[in-house]
């Protein structure tokens, strides 16, 4: 297993032909078969999903409001970027020079798992984003849970709330 980074994540390694081994621990064992997509992530890191994952992804994306220049962008942005990646003989997944450049990836990066995705930062990135967002971490927790509050006003009536 790789080193644990203090975020939670865990320090790869890029080769000089770009090329990564992510820990086995990160990765359901369809990984092998299928492999993984690449594409652009949020805040200029790497999204990776599982094959299986990313038919998901892409099934909510068609119910998207095609009428919104957002959403139309969104999904350019999102699926046009994405790239298929099998893994080689020895496990090694080649991440692609556009996608290294777009999230500043360099020999050393960050493999940080979310919820059912794997992100790629570079750690000096990762952290000038993490330090902030810890500051409001309460902040950030509530308009969490306020996603989470029941949609049905009559629980909401009843003072029905998840938020802590």
């Amino acid at each position: 297993m790789a080193p644990m980074n203090k975020a939670a994540g865990h320090i790869v390694h890029l080769d000089r032909s770009g090329r990564l081994l992510i820990p086995s621990s990160l990765l359901p064992p369809s990984t092998a078969r299928r492999g993984l997509i690449f594409t652009p992530g949020f805040e200029r890191s790497v999204c990776v999903f599982t094959a299986e994952r990313w038919d998901r992804l892409l099934d909510a994306l068609a119910t998207l409001p095609i009428g919104t220049f957002q959403a139309r962008m969104f999904e350019r942005l999102l699926v046009g970027g994405a790239v298929a990646v099998a893994p080689d003989r020895a496990g090694r997944l080649r991440l692609p020079a556009t996608l290294r450049q777009w999230a500043g990836l360099d020999s050393r990066l960050l493999a940080l798992p979310v919820g059912q995705r794997l992100e790629l930062w570079a750690p000096e990135r990762w952290a000038a984003l993490r330090g902030p967002a810890l500051a409001r971490y309460q902040q950030l927790t509530r308009a969490f849970f306020t996603l989470l509050r029941p949609r049905d006003p009559a629980v909401a009536m009843k003072g029905g709330s998840h938020v802590p």
